[in-house]
């Protein structure tokens, strides 16, 4: 969830500790965070599904020697 906690040697695990207090801005902001990620996520899913659904074609008719016009 977040990756600038990782350093290059880094050989321990890192845990990331939210504390947040009901009824606050910090829930609300969280809340908004969580949903964006959820979000973004659904949207590079359904992008990378329908790139490869394009170009599985013709990858298939370029790997048998056939190109198409």
């Amino acid at each position: 969830f977040n990756a600038r906690l990782h350093r290059q040697g880094q050989t321990r695990p890192v845990f990331i500790h939210h504390l947040v207090m009901n009824d606050s801005i910090d829930l609300t902001v969280l809340e908004a965070l969580e949903n964006k990620h959820i979000t973004q996520k659904a949207l590079l899913d359904a992008l990378k599904k329908d790139i490869s659904g394009r170009l599985a074609p013709d990858l298939n008719l370029k790997l048998r020697g056939k190109q198409n016009e």
